[in-house]
């Protein structure tokens, strides 16, 4: 491996892994180090023949955006409107280079590959420790970046249950699983150790204890069953039986605490129906960017005993910024990908599920508009297309393995 490699597999495991590890603030946002890092691998991806202007990615977002503001019926924080109509521009910016052509050798070389191997066996194996330990009664695994840790330390609450859910080295279990899915699921289209990449990911993501991470699980081993070969469907059917006893009852009471206030299903899916409600009547063209917690300060809405003021689902958010172009949005986005995975018979099995999990995965966090999140989802746009390309392509595999192998 050269030095050029070894450098961009430090700064990829870096991104995945310190994506919540705060190094300080600038210009009022909080600058991470994956933040840092991420920007640093984006770039290093993009060759001279990437497209950096699609005009509807970068323009029409922002514009429904200044509508909203311009329209809007509640009078708001003009700062925290600039703050994140920032965010929004460069996550616009960074989608806009999703189909662009980028340096093949670096996405899936052999310095890529390793680097998201190291960050899932880091990620996981972190999860498992804070479960083992903390049912032994144990947080020493708990909060690896201590006081450097985003926005606050995480409370595995180990006083209400006998086995906590992990957050790995993230704010919220719920980011964990976001990053395990789709380091999996990048790798897996990539075509790097699937077997030991697979059982990396099913001992993480039992871990988190995420019925976001658990269900779109599921969705990857269903498309894995649809196509597979009498010989593995055995397997995989026998698996997936085993996986369904074993994470059901939890996944059953999960979704049976929907309707409990205070719970975090319950603040995550249904508390927030009462907001996006309002929102459509109100401000059809959504609220003013970064006013959420300004307008959901007057909602009951409670996680635990606290009030809260946040929208933690991805899909709400993009409603309650987008009015009804969210909305629609987000069903057409849905409907594509279920027709997309459904129709594809290039890809590998598993890796069908791409598109659907890309838009299921709004489900974990509300931060959607964060740098760290957009170039998650990018990097498994890449490796998907790549895969794509490889399946379509004899030539291209030919000339990706020898890159790889250089």
């Amino acid at each position: 491996m050269t030095g050029r490699e070894l450098l961009f597999t430090l700064i990829l495991v870096t991104f995945v892994v310190g994506q919540h590890f705060q190094v300080g603030v600038l210009f009022g946002y909080a600058a991470n180090l994956g933040l840092l890092c991420g920007l640093v691998v984006w770039v290093s991806c993009l060759n001279k023949s990437s497209q950096l202007w699609n005009a509807p990615t970068i323009l029409l977002p922002p514009a429904i955006a200044l509508m909203a503001a311009l329209i809007s019926p509640i009078n708001y924080s003009q700062i925290e409107f600039l703050k994140t109509f920032a965010l929004l521009s460069l996550a616009c910016l960074i989608m806009s280079t999703a189909r662009s052509p980028i340096k093949t050798e670096f996405i899936a070389g052999r310095s890529a590959k390793l680097a998201l191997l190291i960050s899932l066996f880091c990620v996981s194996t972190l999860s498992v420790l804070q479960v083992i330990g903390g049912t032994l009664g144990s947080d020493a695994f708990f909060n690896p970046w201590g006081s450097r840790q985003f926005l606050r330390e995480y409370d595995p609450l180990m006083q209400f249950s006998t086995v906590p859910r992990a957050h790995g080295f993230f704010l919220e279990p719920s980011y964990n699983a976001f990053i395990l899915v789709t380091t999996t699921l990048t790798l897996l289209a990539l075509k790097h150790r699937p077997v030991a990449v697979t059982l990396l990911f099913f001992a993480g993501i039992i871990a988190t204890q995420s019925a976001s991470g658990l269900l779109l699980g599921g969705v990857i081993v269903l498309a894995a069953l649809r196509r597979s070969r009498p010989g593995a469907l055995v397997g995989t059917l026998g698996l997936s039986v085993a996986g369904a006893w074993l994470v059901g009852p939890y996944l059953l009471e999960r979704l049976q605490s929907a309707n409990q206030l205070g719970s975090s299903t319950n603040y995550r899916i249904v508390a927030p129906l009462e907001v996006l409600r309002d929102t459509l009547l109100a401000a059809p063209l959504g609220y003013p960017l970064g006013s959420t917690e300004q307008v959901l300060s007057s909602y009951n809405l409670l996680l635990g005993s606290q009030q809260g003021t946040s929208l933690d689902n991805g899909a709400y958010v993009l409603t309650y910024y987008f009015g009804w172009f969210g909305l629609v949005g987000l069903l057409l986005a849905a409907m594509f990908a279920m027709a997309r995975t459904i129709s594809d018979r290039t890809s590998s099995p598993a890796v069908s599920a791409v598109p659907v999990i890309v838009v299921g995965s709004l489900l974990f966090s509300g931060a959607v508009l964060s740098p760290e999140y957009v170039i998650m989802i990018w990097l498994l746009i890449q490796a998907y297309r790549h895969h794509q390309s490889l399946a379509t392509s004899p030539e291209v595999e030919a000339e990706s393995s020898h890159a790889a192998a250089s």
